[in-house]
């Protein structure tokens, strides 16, 4: 009987932890690959304003996030765009960016996500974000961490 509760309760585990893994792994968040090579894609400026928050600019020291802009696709996706640059010594197996999207009345519309699982000491990621609601003319990087 012991034995039969154990692998339930294992076979739960089991369960929640893959639930979990793809709720992270699909709640909006795109992944590029980091490198030093300047690649570009075909994309217009677009027109949302960014700025970034303080604690934004101070989360994370070792990680420089530059050149961020908006940019739309041929077929009239928008993203912001950007790029992370390592400072660390040591790689990161993960970076993550927070943007919270505004109106013109500066009202908090969502929050997109981006982020990498590879990062090298030194190397540039190249981000980009779907920017998913039509209203959203601002944005504002909330958050970069890593580890």
């Amino acid at each position: 009987m012991l034995q039969g509760i154990l692998s339930r309760v294992s076979t739960i585990c089991t369960a929640l932890f893959v639930a979990v893994f793809l709720m992270v792994s699909v709640t909006g968040c795109t992944s590029n690959e980091a490198t030093n090579d300047e690649e570009s894609e075909e994309m217009e400026e677009g027109s949302v304003s960014y700025t970034p928050s303080d604690e934004a600019i101070a989360s994370q020291e070792d990680l420089d996030v530059y050149d961020i802009a908006d940019a739309v696709d041929q077929n009239g996706n928008r993203y912001i765009i950007g790029k992370v640059r390592s400072k660390s010594q040591k790689p990161y197996t993960y970076v993550e960016l927070n943007f919270t999207l505004h109106d013109d009345s500066q009202n908090t519309l969502g929050r997109v996500i981006g982020n990498t699982t590879t990062l090298k000491a030194g190397d540039v990621w190249e981000f980009q974000i779907e920017v998913p609601i039509a209203e959203a003319t601002q944005y504002r990087l909330e958050r970069t961490f890593g580890w």
